[in-house]
């Protein structure tokens, strides 16, 4: 539950107490939703919004009681939230209401990527590598080259991405865009 902030550029950080997570719960990953606008997702459903630059925070309505491992920003409001048990939640209006996709899996997911190209890729336990084409709406499983955990995914060119983990570094080729000329 630990929150630091800074105020020139990273020199020195300070401690800064988020009245909205009272229980001091895990916090997971911090994103922006545009303008003032900030997501943070944590433990036990923790769900968080400031509207205001950071300095002030309020709990959300948490469509779930799981962890939230981590969160992807997509556009403008829009953003998704993923972790325990292959559960991932997307928003559309910075997180006043949630969807939950169905990933077909039960693996949690711990790290994440939007690429150049637009489609979102999801990691985590088990060598789960998920794909979507259409902003996080839905989700294509594809078999990682093993079944061991990831926790980051990085692009590193046209239909390649790199899966980090407890192993290291591996490359993997994504399959191409329905359209796109191989």
């Amino acid at each position: 539950g630990r929150f630091l902030a800074t105020s020139d550029g990273g020199e020195t950080w300070a401690p800064r107490e988020i009245e909205a997570n009272a229980d001091a719960l895990h916090l997971n990953a911090v994103l922006p939703l545009g303008g003032e606008r900030f997501l943070i997702a944590g433990e036990a459903g923790t769900l968080l919004r400031s509207d205001d630059g950071g300095q002030t925070w309020s709990a959300l309505e948490s469509p779930y009681a799981g962890s939230f491992f981590n969160a992807l920003s997509l556009a403008e409001g829009r953003a998704l939230v993923f972790g325990m048990r292959g559960h991932v939640f997307r928003t559309d209006d910075a997180g006043d209401s949630w969807t939950e996709v169905d990933t077909g899996v039960h693996a949690s997911l711990f790290g994440g990527r939007v690429l150049r190209d637009g489609r979102v890729v999801l990691v985590g336990q088990s060598g789960v590598v998920l794909v979507s084409a259409d902003q996080g709406h839905s989700f294509d499983r594809l078999q990682g080259p093993d079944r061991l955990v990831r926790a980051a995914v990085a692009e590193v060119g046209d239909g390649e991405i790199l899966l980090v983990g407890e192993e290291g570094v591996v490359r993997m080729s994504l399959p191409a865009v329905a359209g796109e000329k191989s």
